[in-house]
Formats: structure tokens, sequence, C-alpha cells
């Protein structure tokens, strides 16, 4: 699990950070661990997502970037509907 190959590397020094501590920061599993135990109990707490109106529609279930273009489309903005996937 975790960031692997040219896309962390491009990530990390776009954002400054330095690579050989990345890469061995990375490699720690325990670390590595730890961060993701405390994501997941900052997670936890979550019960509910934001609510997302279009034009006065709820589409909430719209999370993925795909999912909220293809309901950006549906309801008429037409800056989301110049891509081949959308299928209205």
């Amino acid at each position: 699990m975790g960031l692997t190959g040219k896309k962390d590397e491009t990530c990390a020094k776009s954002s400054g950070i330095d690579q050989a501590k990345f890469e061995k920061c990375k490699s720690d599993r325990s670390l590595v661990k730890q961060i993701q135990d405390k994501i997941n109990k900052a997670g936890s707490n979550v019960k509910q997502f934001p609510k997302v109106f279009i034009n006065g529609k709820d589409h909430s279930m719209a999370q993925s970037p795909f999912q909220m273009k293809l309901a950006l489309c549906r309801e008429g903005v037409k800056a989301a509907c110049g891509w081949d996937e959308v299928v209205v």
C-alpha cells in the first residue's frame, strides 16, 4: 500500500520534499502503519459527507471526480461536458 514509482517521486519533488528522507520514511513499515492508524482513527468519527446540490438537485453520491463531472454535465454545465467518457 502507499505511493510507488514515478508518480510519488514527481509529487514529492514538486512539493519540495527531500527525496532521500521521503524514501526512508516510505520504506519504514512501522512508520507507515502509524500514519495509517492515525488516519483511520481520525476517519472513524466521520458519519456523513457534504450535501452537493446542482440546479437544486441532490448529487451527494457524486464522490469521484468522474461522477462529479457527469453530474455537472447532466445538469447543463457545458464546461464539464468536453470529454469523451461522458454519456448523458
